[in-house]
């Protein structure tokens, strides 16, 4: 094909633009290089790439367009954050407590402390009382700074509380003693309040079991008009001491009828191949009364007697250590809520472990600890 250009005659060949695109360029995107058009022309001619508006657009000026998009895009969005984190902390402040309430006692540094476990699996050092001593100390009460807390007085509790794990949260007070610590009024500061509990009996000693739990806390409430009280507790362990007993005479029992008869079995050729014999020391806890009893038996101590076959007319001494062993007292129909007994039991294997075995209650008392065994 000849064309006539600036008086002059060119021959080019047939003109043909193409529009090569994939995709379509978003609002947000700086510079999206994703289409072009290309201009083919006569042969003499190089491949001119012809970008497009849009493309072209971006190009100019890329960073400055798209955070500008972006920023509109995202404000409303970061207020609304800003906005639902502030309604979050009013509502998180509005149930938090308007102070700290903290309960120390009096000789705490002095008295012996002893493990206790929680409910998480914890131990927690507590100090431990006897009863009929006084427990004494001192209740603090912080505001947080900036507020003032209105209240319809301040008391301190000592309860004695008995919970069953089947009954969880509901709690049988044995022992309750109240003492007013302040009436109605504002606390705009730290305040600090003694308290004394003069004599206390405690009868039964701290039991954390396997169905029940036994223990005596320090509770102090802050009464308030539109919301909830502030509750503050505070665990003490109790162990109670007895005078060791004396011992009676031994006694034998038979059975018949003494002079005139007596029954007696002798089996003959029968064999019995012990392989070995152990002691063990079992807890049977007992919650609840009539059908509704549940019990809970524990072997806390295993001592190996013997391995191997006895002789005839051996007499095999024995001598168990306690300490080792989270004992307790004997609790016997402890406010009619539950029992604890211990029983020894002597098991007998043989060499076809079969167990034999005899079991016999023993009662448990804690004495009075001494410098030396301590």
């Amino acid at each position: 094909m000849a064309h006539l250009i600036n008086g002059q005659e060119r021959t080019t060949g047939p003109r043909v633009s193409v529009l090569l695109q994939v995709g379509q360029p978003t609002q947000l995107d700086p510079d999206p290089p994703s289409h072009a058009a290309v201009d083919v022309s006569d042969a003499g001619d190089l491949l001119r790439p012809l970008p497009s508006p849009a493309a072209a657009a971006a190009a100019a000026d890329p960073p400055q367009l798209g955070r500008h998009l972006l920023r509109q895009r995202e404000s409303p969005l970061h207020l609304g954050s800003c906005s639902s984190n502030a309604a979050m902390n009013y509502i998180i402040g509005a149930f938090k407590a308007p102070c700290d309430v903290f309960i120390t006692f009096a000789d705490e540094r002095s008295r012996k402390q002893v493990a206790i476990k929680k409910d998480n699996g914890k131990t927690l050092m507590v100090p431990a009382f006897q009863s009929l001593e006084t427990i004494a100390g001192e209740v603090s009460v912080a505001p947080v700074p900036g507020k003032r807390v209105e209240h319809q007085g301040v008391k301190i509790e000592l309860l004695g509380q008995i919970e069953l794990y089947h009954e969880r949260g509901h709690f049988y007070d044995f022992t309750s003693l109240v003492r007013e610590l302040e009436v109605a009024g504002e606390i705009y500061e730290r305040k600090t309040y003694p308290f004394e509990f003069s004599t206390v009996e405690m009868p039964y000693e701290s039991y954390n079991g396997t169905n029940v739990r036994l223990r005596y806390i320090l509770k102090v409430t802050i009464g308030r008009p539109y919301a909830t009280s502030v509750v503050e507790c505070r665990d003490f362990c109790v162990r109670n001491y007895t005078p060791l007993p004396s011992i009676n005479n031994s006694i034998k029992m038979e059975v018949g009828i003494e002079d005139c008869l007596h029954i007696e079995f002798e089996y003959s050729k029968s064999k019995i191949k012990i392989k070995n014999m152990e002691l063990e020391i079992r807890r049977r806890e007992s919650t609840g009364s009539g059908p509704g009893t549940y019990i809970e038996t524990e072997t806390l101590a295993k001592f190996e007697l013997m391995d191997g076959a006895p002789v005839r007319g051996e007499s095999i001494p024995v001598r168990l250590f306690l300490t080792p062993y989270e004992l307790t007292p004997t609790y016997r129909n402890i406010n009619n809520k539950f029992n604890v007994k211990y029983y020894l039991n002597l098991v007998l294997v043989d060499e076809e472990d079969r167990r034999y075995f005899k079991q016999q209650e023993i009662t448990m008392y804690r004495l009075q600890e001494t410098p030396q065994s301590s």
